[in-house]
């Protein structure tokens, strides 16, 4: 599988997520370096006076794929409707959404859904505690699963919207948010803290991408030509 783009915000500098990194929308959405999953810096929205608040970036368009991200908040939310999420977009089209929420009726804080209605994973969230979301869709069909904090996957749901071929668009969205705070990090293809569990030739192939041209870097040398063109003579 692919994901639409990584980000873990590290690079940034603190203040206004909105024009840094391909980010933009609402100003509210500040990088931060004191509430952090990994590395330096996440994101954080604090505003309490919006119904709905968000902040979008553009990657590469992907018909069937996967994506992860951290999602926490401050304190719990107290009514249907609120919620700090997650969504995938197709264009101007919003195709995936998962986020923490609260489910009126059973009273519990659950991580939930939207196909054509909300729906509730029956995984339950704390404030004050970093949990990961990973996300898988395909679009033979339109549908996506979801799971939590590395526990089972749902299973697979049509998505919101079923007029789209690729999903290109990450947005991070806060909705009633009446206290306290959202935080997002590290967006990825895998959870990080998966590393130590996937395969060697997935390891050895993510050092090789990041570590292949650092030779020609390093000492200004061309890179390796055809070895049969250093024979003598």
């Amino acid at each position: 599988m692919a994901t639409i783009f990584e980000d873990d915000f590290n690079s940034y500098n603190d203040g206004d997520l909105n024009g840094q990194g391909g980010w933009s929308g609402d100003k509210s959405f500040d990088i931060q370096g004191t509430t952090t999953k990994e590395g330096a810096k996440a994101v954080q929205n604090a505003d309490t006076g919006g119904s709905y608040i968000v902040v979008a970036k553009t990657g590469t368009a992907q018909s069937d794929g996967r994506i992860s991200i951290y999602l926490r908040r401050s304190s719990q939310i107290t009514a249907h409707g609120l919620m700090t999420r997650i969504e995938l977009f197709s264009g101007t089209t919003q195709c995936i959404v998962v986020g923490l929420g609260y489910d009126s009726g059973s009273g519990k804080y659950l991580v939930g859904y939207y196909a054509g209605g909300w729906q509730w994973t029956n995984v339950s969230w704390s404030a004050n505690t970093w949990h990961n979301i990973e996300i898988e869709w395909r679009s033979s069909d339109h549908q996506a699963r979801f799971r939590v904090d590395g526990g089972p996957w749902t299973d697979w749901v049509v998505a919101n919207n079923t007029s789209w071929t690729t999903l290109d668009i990450v947005k991070l969205a806060v909705q009633y948010q009446t206290g306290g705070a959202s935080y997002f990090d590290y967006i990825a293809e895998y959870p990080y803290t998966l590393l130590v569990g996937r395969s060697f030739g997935y390891i050895f192939s993510k050092i090789y991408e990041h570590t292949k041209d650092l030779a020609s870097r390093i000492f200004r040398i061309p890179p390796l030509v055809n070895p049969n063109n250093l024979a003598p003579g």
